[in-house]
């Protein structure tokens, strides 16, 4: 049993298997890595699907088919199986210590944000810089995470405060508490044996993102000439336009084309 996904590990192989012989078949060349979270790819493919579904009479007038929207809806399933079985595996061997550590961590996190949630309702800033931390998965993130919210709470202090929060302490703690699992993974063996399953992961990856790609140029053209840019923001990444806002500034917009993943 995947306790993560509450899912036995035959019914997660069996959800890779429908895609493995097309991605066994990709070139090393041609494999995507994640240049997202996956569980925020995972997410998006979900909801691509239901916007398909609900759209799709629009999109059927252009050439969308029920086999590519199937597709879709296979390739989503696919790689939430093949994340699922890569974090297994690297969860493997990891001793109970070293989970409690992590485990420990990652309320702490979410502790933290809780706060924040509340502390900083009103400040948009802020709101930003919380909505960014929440994207990140795994442990590089993590301490990336604990880093980020230190900085957060001392520069929203007055926020803070505000809701009985010891900045200070806080502060101190997520620092330590990144340095801490920073520690336990140089000591940790890296050779483990999860090379195969990261591999099968990233290869279903690019099989969804070239899927998900599909449909939204699809939808770009549908709708091309919308007076409002809401369905058009239906078929495009909303990770990647808060991550071009952090860059660039500027409104939640999609363009005629836009079809980022």
């Amino acid at each position: 049993m995947n306790e993560q996904f509450n899912v036995p590990l035959s019914e997660l192989m069996a959800l890779v298997d429908k895609v493995r012989d097309v991605a066994e078949g990709l070139t090393p060349d041609a494999i995507a890595r994640p240049h997202m979270p996956v569980m925020v790819m995972i997410d998006e493919l979900s909801n691509t699907v239901l916007a398909a579904k609900e759209h799709r009479d629009a999109l059927f007038a252009v050439g969308v088919t029920d086999e590519m929207v199937a597709r879709l809806k296979m390739v989503a399933d696919a790689l939430r199986a093949a994340q699922a079985i890569f974090i297994a595996e690297k969860a493997r061997g990891r001793s109970d210590e070293n989970l409690a550590q992590i485990a420990a961590a990652e309320a702490f996190r979410e502790d933290v944000l809780a706060g924040a949630a509340l502390a900083l309702r009103n400040d948009t800033d802020g709101q930003r810089r919380v909505a960014e931390i929440k994207e990140g998965e795994g442990l590089a993130d993590l301490m990336d995470d604990l880093r980020n919210l230190a900085v957060l709470v001392t520069d929203k202090r007055s926020f803070f405060e505000a809701i009985r929060v010891d900045v200070d302490a806080v502060s101190a703690e997520a620092l330590a508490k990144s340095e801490g699992l920073q520690t336990m993974l140089s000591e940790e063996d890296v050779a483990r044996s999860m090379t195969n399953s990261k591999e099968m992961r990233d290869r279903v990856f690019t099989l969804a993102k070239d899927a998900l790609r599909e449909i939204r140029l699809f939808a770009a053209y549908a709708f091309r000439k919308d007076k409002s840019n809401n369905r058009r923001l239906i078929f495009t990444s909303a990770y990647m336009r808060r991550r071009n806002r952090k860059y660039r500034g500027g409104t939640d917009t999609a363009a005629v084309g836009d079809t980022q993943v």
